[in-house]
Formats: C-alpha cells, sequence, structure tokens
C-alpha cells in the first residue's frame, strides 16, 4: 500500500457518507418549502454547478489542487451546520444550496487530480480501493441517514458537516505533490489563458473527447437509475417496503465492480463488458418477473462499477498535468448536461408501453459510444505526452 492511500481513503469515506440523501425531501417538507418550490431549488442547484463547474477547476490547476479541494470540503461542512439553523425562510434553503454548489465544484475536478499527483505511478493500483471506500460510506449514509433523522432532523447534516471538517484536518497532514509546488502563474499562464489551455488539451487529444463522452454515459447510467426504480419495481410489483434494500444491493453491485476492476480487470475484456452492459439494459425493458429483473439490475450495477473505474483511470493518465482538474471538472459538467437530457428523455419516454423504446435507445446509445471510445482507446499510444503548448 502507498503511505498515503489509508488517509485518502478515510477522506474518501468522510466526504462521501451523505446522511442527507434519502431524508432531503422528508426535511424540507417539514419545513413548509412546497413540492414546487423544492424542484425550483434542485433546479437552481443544478444550474448552478454546471456554470460553477469548469471554472473552479480551472481555479484548482492555477492555485493548488490539495488548497482547492481543501476549502471546497470547509465550504460544504459549513453549508451543513447552515442548513440545520431552524427555519422555514426559502432564501436560507436557496444559499445553503449555491454555497453547497460552490463547494461542490471547488472539490470536483481538484480531488482527483490531488490523489493522481499524489499517488503517481501507484495510482492505478490503489485508486480503486480509494473508490471502493467512498462507495462503501455513502451506501452507509443511505441506510443510517433516516435513523439520524428519527432522532433529531438536523442530525443528518450535523453529521454531515462534522464528517467534511474531519476531511479537512486529514487533508493538513498529508503533502502537496511535486507538481502543485509552484507560484501561481510562475510559469507565465495567468488564469484566462490556463483556462483556454484545458479545453486545447481536450480538443487536441486523441482520447479524451471519447473518454469524455463515454464517461458521461456510463454516469447517466449510475446517476438516473433512482428516478428509473420507481418505473421498474412498481411494473414487477415489488413491495414498497424491499425498495431501499433492492436499491442499497445495487451500491454493492457497483462496488463489488470497482473491486472487481482492482483484482481482475485487462484491457481486452472491455469489450465484453461493454456487450454484456448493453445487454443488461435491454432486459430492462422486459417483463422478466421480480427475480429477473433484480439480476439485470444487480449486472448493470457491476458492469458500471468495472467501466467507470477503467474511465477514470484513463481519464487521469490523458489529462495533460498542467491542465488535470480543468479536464475532470470539464467531464463532470458533461456528465450533469448528458444526464439531464438523459432524464428529458426518460419524461417523455419511460412510461408503460414506452419503457422499452427508451430502453433500447438507451442502449444503442451506449453501445455507439462505446464502441467510438473503444476504438480509441485501442489506437492510443501515450496519451499525456502530446503538447498543448501555445
Amino acid at each position: 500500500m502507498h503511505s498515503h492511500t489509508l488517509k485518502l481513503e478515510i477522506i474518501s469515506a468522510l466526504t462521501s457518507f451523505a446522511f442527507w440523501i434519502p431524508i432531503i425531501t422528508v426535511f424540507l417538507h417539514a419545513r413548509e418549502i412546497s413540492d414546487t418550490n423544492i424542484y425550483l431549488l434542485i433546479t437552481i442547484y443544478s444550474f448552478s454547478v454546471v456554470l460553477l463547474e469548469y471554472p473552479t477547476g480551472v481555479i484548482g490547476d492555477y492555485f493548488s489542487h490539495k488548497t482547492s479541494a481543501t476549502l471546497g470540503y470547509l465550504i460544504l461542512g459549513l453549508a451543513d451546520f447552515l442548513v440545520a439553523i431552524k427555519t422555514n425562510d426559502y432564501s436560507l434553503f436557496l444559499t445553503f444550496l449555491i454555497i453547497t454548489a460552490l463547494g461542490m465544484t471547488m472539490v470536483s475536478g481538484s480531488d482527483a487530480a490531488y490523489r493522481y499527483n499524489l499517488l503517481g505511478d501507484q495510482f492505478k493500483k490503489e485508486y480503486p480501493k480509494i473508490k471502493m471506500v467512498g462507495t462503501f460510506a455513502t451506501l452507509l449514509g443511505i441506510i443510517s441517514g433516516p435513523f439520524l433523522y428519527n432522532i433529531s432532523p438536523i442530525l443528518p447534516f450535523i453529521v454531515n458537516g462534522i464528517c467534511f471538517l474531519l476531511a479537512v484536518v486529514v487533508m493538513q497532514t498529508l503533502p502537496k505533490p511535486q507538481t502543485e509546488l509552484k507560484i501561481p502563474g510562475g510559469d507565465g499562464d495567468n488564469i484566462f489563458s490556463l483556462a483556454k489551455l484545458g479545453i486545447k488539451n481536450i480538443t487536441s487529444s486523441k482520447i479524451l473527447p471519447a473518454l469524455i463522452a463515454f464517461s458521461a454515459v456510463i454516469a447517466a447510467l449510475a446517476i438516473n437509475m433512482k428516478w428509473i426504480y420507481p418505473t421498474l419495481f412498481t411494473r414487477e410489483l415489488l413491495p414498497l417496503t424491499v425498495w431501499g434494500i433492492l436499491i442499497s444491493s445495487f451500491y454493492l453491485a457497483r462496488m463489488l465492480g470497482t473491486y472487481y476492476y482492482k483484482k481482475l480487470f485487462r484491457e481486452k475484456q472491455r469489450s465484453w463488458y461493454l456487450i454484456a452492459l448493453v445487454a443488461s439494459l435491454v432486459f430492462l425493458g422486459i417483463p422478466l418477473g421480480q427475480i429477473g429483473l433484480y439480476v439485470a439490475l444487480f449486472v448493470e450495477f457491476f458492469l458500471v462499477g468495472i467501466l467507470e473505474t477503467d474511465i477514470d483511470v484513463l481519464l487521469q493518465e490523458a489529462a495533460h498535468d498542467k491542465v488535470r482538474a480543468s479536464v475532470l471538472s470539464f467531464t463532470s459538467l458533461v456528465e450533469r448536461l448528458f444526464s439531464g437530457a438523459h432524464i428529458a428523455l426518460l419524461g417523455f419516454m419511460a412510461t408503460g408501453s414506452n419503457f422499452l423504446t427508451f430502453a433500447v435507445i438507451t442502449s444503442i446509445m451506449v453501445l455507439l459510444i462505446g464502441i467510438y471510445a473503444q476504438r480509441k482507446i485501442s489506437s492510443k499510444a501515450s496519451p499525456n505526452t502530446h503538447s498543448i503548448s501555445s
């Protein structure tokens, strides 16, 4: 194990619990926030994240990945304490979400770039363990969030905030990688030219556009399934009492995929994983019975765990050291935009008999982009050695 891996695993766990996820709607209802205003808050938050995503990634590249991630954790911790203030003031929750968007985007890209630079040659070996710990922490947070809420409605946020502040403390015990030991702008780049450089790295790369596109479709599957579960579970007459247990087991399947990647993944297997994922998506559109549906979803999330870990590693390798956080933040931006478009498609089509059409369209989309990405990956030489100099 790399000497810093344990601390990175602790940070991954502390920043992944998200105890508030299963109770946020109930919490806001209790604060007399209507459904209409809840969706408006979520919309504002989503737009805030998209607007801030790339600029904050550039800030991380310009100043320091470690500094950006640490400030992000601090902001997120303070935002959790802010929302715990007992009030029904809509503007407070709006402020909370905008601050959360700022903290989230300060972390996005910079935390991943920091890990990559810190671990160096050991990144591909150590990253799956760090990712697996974070996924398991998310699972624990989703399970325990309602229990904390029953003790006190503000407790999920207080505990979440404490975890982020502890992550800030642990971050201070880790060094800056050699690549970050520089004066901002010392190499002649100002922050605006660095922003342009990040875009140039993407557009001039032979592999990054394909990886970003593939990352977007895989992320859409991971992010948007929470909106698809009700349709599938209702279709197969699964009782509401088991929904939480089933969803938790799919997080475990995703975690197992990450673990499998760490142990057994080989480059030549990627195409087979893509084909199996596409098949599982098609099966979701067909009434298979309760057991058949569970198997299809479990297989899907297992494969998502493998492929998203593979993409994460490839993106880190393909991004230039100088603009790594910017590239990763841009990837997150594309993922969010694509997930939103996929949800829009879901809203139009994923009802009743149309769900098969939705599943087939999703499968074709994943297959075509996956084939495109696989061809680019197979033809790559040394993806991060090309020049991006002006």
